[in-house]
């Protein structure tokens, strides 16, 4: 099985009952704005590569797996190997691995995990919104379009991995970058587009600069050369994902005029305007400075599946030019930041201002 490949494992499916959660868990909240949804969410780095071992395969596998039993938001550091001019999840650079001569190379190990495979489909705008579960496998995992009934006594497939080889503390395979996870992404999508499993995903990119090879253990110096134009993590992701991002773009358009967007579909998947303020001209357009569009929207009527956004940018980095990525990824906070009239504690309760507003009547 490529590595490139959408394949939870067979302990990551879900059984019957957690399913019925998760999708009555989607149907309570298919009108609320996406900024008020509360999603569980990893770092990417923390839940994959806590031995420090990072490979195409071990990302496969522990993404997959992850989607799979629910993660949604996904927190991911990559770092600017400017030796290759190109993003990589491992924090040191690295050369692409010689070929065998004879002994020389640096000592290499093969690694490769354990998944299964998932079938194609694509996704339409529902008539209704489906809560049933169609099979249930003998050991109790469910069964439904796209996502495998159960562990089999067969060995599952498993993803490839080249060869890692040492990097300071960490063992790395050159293909653990940015257009593998992109292949990933996309696989994902593919793989769940017509099925329960469909859902939106937001990922959260911190930029680091990689260390150097010849210093693994030192602070990483400023690259020389930075990303720029397609080598950027915007221009990267949508070479073959541009069609499932909901980008800024279509948030300022959707916002400009709720007319001929949100409210285009039926009344059941429109974002509660209690979460948001509306204005309305003299012509009887609707807009929104400060509204999010609800799931379903986005995923049944935008056919839209992943939001990006910046996290963190080390120092080192700051120097590039992301200006070209502010078509794609949304700035960092942009999503995930309480609303500016509300005031919250260090726990998190609200302590002034209010996040519902009193809207005006829904235009029919």
């Amino acid at each position: 099985m490529s590595s490139d490949d959408y394949a939870p494992g067979n302990d990551a499916l879900l059984s019957v009952d957690e399913a019925r959660v998760r999708l009555s868990q989607r149907d309570l909240s298919l009108s609320i704005p996406i900024n008020f949804m509360t999603i569980p969410g990893v770092s990417l780095t923390a839940a994959c590569f806590g031995d420090r071992v990072i490979s195409e395969g071990e990302l496969a596998r522990c993404y997959s797996n992850l989607l799979s039993v629910g993660f949604r938001r996904f927190e991911l550091d990559l770092y600017w190997d400017a030796a290759r001019s190109l993003w990589s999840f491992c924090p040191v650079e690295m050369q692409q691995m010689p070929e065998d001569d004879g002994g020389s190379a640096a000592p290499l190990q093969s690694r490769t995990t354990s998944a299964t495979s998932t079938n194609p489909g694509s996704l339409s705008f529902p008539a209704g919104v489906g809560t049933s579960i169609s099979g249930q496998s003998s050991n109790g995992a469910l069964s439904i379009p796209g996502i495998s009934g159960g562990a089999s006594s067969s060995p599952a497939p498993t993803p490839q991995s080249g060869p890692t080889a040492d990097q300071g503390d960490y063992k790395c395979s050159p293909a653990a970058t940015l257009e593998t996870f992109g292949h990933q992404l996309h696989s994902y999508i593919v793989e769940t587009q017509n099925t329960l499993a469909a859902q939106l995903s937001y990922y959260v990119f911190n930029i680091h600069a990689a260390a150097s090879a010849a210093s693994p253990q030192s602070p990483a110096p400023a690259p020389i050369n930075l990303p720029v134009d397609r080598e950027l993590i915007g221009g990267m992701l949508s070479n073959n994902l541009s069609s499932y991002i909901y980008t800024p773009i279509n948030l300022a358009n959707n916002r400009a005029n709720l007319n001929s967007s949100w409210y285009t579909v039926p009344e059941r998947y429109r974002p509660v305007t209690d979460y948001y303020t509306v204005k309305i001209d003299d012509n009887g357009v609707w807009t929104t400075e400060d509204g999010w569009p609800s799931e379903s929207f986005i995923q049944f009527s935008s056919l839209k599946r992943a939001l990006f956004q910046f996290g963190t940018i080390d120092p080192q980095m700051q120097g590039a030019d992301y200006e070209p990525d502010a078509d794609i990824l949304f700035p960092s906070g942009f999503i995930t930041d309480p609303q500016n009239n509300v005031t919250l504690n260090s726990t998190g309760h609200v302590t002034s201002g209010c996040y519902l507003h009193s809207p005006p009547a829904t235009p029919g």
